[in-house]
């Protein structure tokens, strides 16, 4: 530095001072290896004072490893040629070593090097960290099973194709990098078999293509990164073939077996539901007249048909264990019907309904009317026929319902205002499970209705049909063979006599839905014991159901066969309307199962009776439930 001088020596001494200030290593340096000059810098980077450094040969202080070639490049600065970023490590006093970064002008004929060296052992360390990690990511994804595949976002071209991927593909490396990734892929799209999402390990399925252009099924999760400046494609992918068809086959077994226990649980549930249904008639009526008073040879012909009974349900119970096979087919019991006596118990029955959908309902059946027909069947045709009119009619409407009676047939009317029905729809009313427009009107139903109406008409040897106009209404109209000249019978509950106390059960009202007649029958006689309790039979569940939210009845009575909706929906409905969830539920059903059972009473209902019935304990559970402390 004593050569570093001006005339007046001001200047020298501010540069001097500056390069103490500056953060790199700036020295000089002899080709005799040894330091001439070297700033502060020195002994903050490597913890050396100035006079150590300038009497220590600075080879002494250059890693052992990289020696060589410092000596080579002090070789190479006498010839005149700079340096640009050489690197070697440089031992610090307190025994690391630092990695320089060294820029190196020579000046050949004074022997001299000045030179300036950047600390850059952070960076270095980074960068071996980077290296090393790099390292291990490579061994991982050149070990996984997984193919991961990297592609440039914006050209599509494979950029990585680790060894997973080549076994998958069929592809070298060398085969892949560079070319588009689109190749992986099926091409043509081809439909992608559905598969069940937990297959998937992530991601989502592909159709992947090999090599020699078969196809496979792949789960695939792809992710973006960035690097550099450039957008990257990670996809990392699974064969799932043999997976997917393993859980199918699995599948298809696990539904083949499902179908064949429901169909082997429907067989027996039906089989035995169709011997108990004409089981618990007999049974029950031989109760009721074991509770008659009888003569001793009557009370012994009761004693048997209740034993041989009694014995036929327990070899049923054992054989089949479950219910019956529904038969399809229907029993009616014909007899003289005052139409005006029924129209009124329908309109009963249904004013409620009506007048939540401000509907009026009309009796225009003045003359005494009398048809040949089953009461009970003719009465679920007519609830059917006026549900429906006062459903499909608008508010302010009218429900008119009229009779007329002729040599050989009768006719009963119900007329609404609704809608009407397009001609080309007439032909659809009676086809099961045909709603017409129910999209656009949201009335509840199944359209089992009208289907059944006829069924059970025609079972009656009558007809039915309709007449509309759009815009004005329709009129429904049901032929069946005149009585005239029959008498209608009364009907009131006899009691008989009954060997035991009943409590009374004034104004109370039980709804029991049932679409067996001979059952609703017998129910009819074991309620003449309780002469107090109004019954009401009902063959459908969503009439029931109306007529339960209407009524508010004190108990429902439930068989869990129905035509249109099951028993045990019905309860559900029950049990979810706020207004119905109060109501004690019953359940009289021939299912006597211990699995059906528990999970009615599970679910809440309050009794379960099996029929065939037990009639001192079905009366027992009417007087528990009925009872005013309940």
């Amino acid at each position: 530095m004593d050569r570093l001088q001006s005339s007046d020596g001001t200047w020298a001494t501010d540069f001097a001072q500056l390069l103490d200030l500056v953060p790199d290593l700036i020295c000089i340096s002899s080709t005799d290896g040894y330091f001439k000059w070297v700033n502060p810098a020195f002994e903050r980077v490597l913890g050396y004072t100035r006079e150590e450094m300038l009497t220590t040969p600075y080879i002494d202080l250059v890693h052992p490893d990289d020696r060589n070639a410092t000596s080579s490049e002090v070789v190479e600065q006498t010839t005149g040629r700079p340096t640009w970023s050489f690197l070697n490590r440089y031992l610090a006093k307190d025994g690391t070593y630092r990695w320089l970064d060294w820029d190196s002008m020579p000046v050949p004929e004074r022997g001299l090097m000045y030179a300036v060296a950047h600390d850059v052992t952070e960076q270095r360390r980074m960068e071996e960290a980077l290296r090393e990690s790099e390292q291990q990511l490579n061994a991982i994804v050149n070990s996984t099973g997984t193919a991961i595949i990297l592609i440039d976002a914006e050209g599509g071209l494979i950029e990585s194709f680790n060894p997973a991927a080549e076994r998958l593909f069929g592809y070298s490396r060398n085969e892949a990098l560079g070319r588009q990734a689109d190749m992986l892929w099926a091409t043509p799209a081809r439909a992608v078999p559905a598969i069940d999402p937990g297959l998937l390990d992530f991601g989502q399925l592909v159709l992947g293509r090999r090599k020699d252009g078969t196809t496979f099924d792949g789960s695939v999760l792809l992710s973006e990164t960035t690097i550099g400046s450039r957008r990257k494609i990670i996809a990392a992918l699974r064969d799932i073939t043999s997976r997917r068809q393993a859980a199918e086959a699995l599948r298809e077994a696990k539904e083949a077996a499902d179908t064949a226990n429901r169909a082997k649980s429907e067989f027996l549930s039906r089989m035995s539901h169709e011997l108990r249904t004409p089981l618990n008639v007999v049974l029950g009526f031989g109760q009721l007249l074991e509770m008659e008073a009888l003569t001793r040879p009557q009370m012994e012909s009761v004693a048997h048909i209740l034993s041989a009974s009694s014995d036929l349900l327990a070899l049923i119970d054992e054989i089949l264990n479950l219910s019956r096979i529904e038969a399809g087919q229907l029993t009616f019991s014909t007899e003289p019907v005052s139409v005006e006596a029924l129209v009124v118990e329908v309109i009963a029955l249904m004013s409620p309904i009506a007048r939540a959908h401000d509907v009026q309902i009309l009796n225009g059946v003045t003359s005494r009317c009398v048809v040949l027909a089953d009461q009970q069947r003719l009465k679920q045709v007519l609830l059917n026929l006026v549900s429906n009119a006062i459903k499909y009619n608008r508010p302010g409407g009218q429900v008119h319902l009229d009779a007329s009676s002729g040599e050989h047939y009768a006719r009963i009317t119900v007329a609404d205002t609704g809608r009407g029905i397009a001609p080309a729809n007439v032909a659809k009313l009676f086809t099961p499970f045909e709603r017409l427009d129910a999209a656009s009107t949201g009335i509840e139903g199944t359209g089992l209705g009208l289907s059944l109406s006829r069924g059970l008409t025609e079972g009656m040897k009558g007809t039915i049909g309709l007449e509309s106009t759009l815009g004005e209404g329709s009129t429904f109209w049901v032929d069946l063979p005149s009585g005239v000249g029959h008498e209608a019978p009364t009907r009131e509950h006899d009691g008989g006599g009954v060997p035991f106390q009943y409590p009374a059960h004034s104004g109370k009202t039980v709804v029991y839905v049932e679409d067996n007649l001979e059952n609703v029958a017998l129910v009819e006689r074991i309620f003449g014991f309780r002469p107090g309790l109004e019954l009401i039979p009902v063959g459908q569940g969503l009439l029931a159901l109306d007529l339960i939210r209407e009524h508010i009845p004190d108990l429902v009575l439930l068989d869990l066969h129905l035509p249109d909706i099951s028993g045990f929906e019905l309860f559900q409905r029950l049990q979810a309307d706020p207004v119905t969830r109060a109501i004690p539920v019953v359940v009289a059903s021939a299912d006597a199962t211990e699995v059906q059972i528990r999970r009615l009473r599970e679910a809440g209902v309050r009794e379960y009776l099996t029929k065939p019935f037990n009639v001192k304990h079905f009366l027992e559970v009417l007087d528990e439930l009925l009872s005013p402390e309940t």
